[in-house]
């Protein structure tokens, strides 16, 4: 267990410097060469991980609250919805959770909730939060929707 986690972190670190998005892992494959691979997050020690690597590397710096909520959310959705599959910077000092059906980017007020459609649509939505404040009933009814 403990050199999985090196062997993450060390990838962390080649993918920062790489410039590409998600995170990576190495991968032997039969002629025993270590080639990075984007990946899903496989729990959601990683998730926490990633996004303590995106506070921490910020060119700018992220509000105290941001950093607060996006930890609420991760705790929130360990119990109702799998891992995302991306976890990134936003285009401001914010985290963005991605799955194949929804998006959710985490600010210092409120979570804006992206919902990808069937028909090609988006559902947009703020949930308003500030940390320590309950989530909203709808928010948390809908979690469980990213699964599915």
């Amino acid at each position: 267990m403990k050199r999985r986690k090196l062997l993450t972190f060390q990838a962390l670190r080649i993918r920062e410097k790489s410039g590409k998005r998600g995170i990576f892992t190495r991968h032997t494959h039969a002629d025993e060469r270590f080639m990075l691979q984007p990946m899903q997050t496989r729990d959601w020690d990683e998730v926490r991980v990633e996004v303590h690597r995106i506070v921490e590397d910020s060119a700018e710096p992220f509000d105290h609250t941001t950093i607060a909520n996006a930890q609420e959310l991760i705790a929130v959705c360990a119990f109702y919805c799998p891992p995302p599959t991306d976890v990134s910077k936003g285009y401001w000092s914010t985290v963005s959770l991605s799955w194949p059906k929804f998006e959710i980017e985490v600010c210092e007020d409120r979570l804006e909730v992206y919902h990808f459609n069937d028909d090609k649509t988006t559902d947009i939505w703020y949930e308003m939060h500030e940390p320590g404040s309950a989530f909203s009933e709808k928010f948390l009814d809908e979690l469980p929707r990213i699964a599915g």
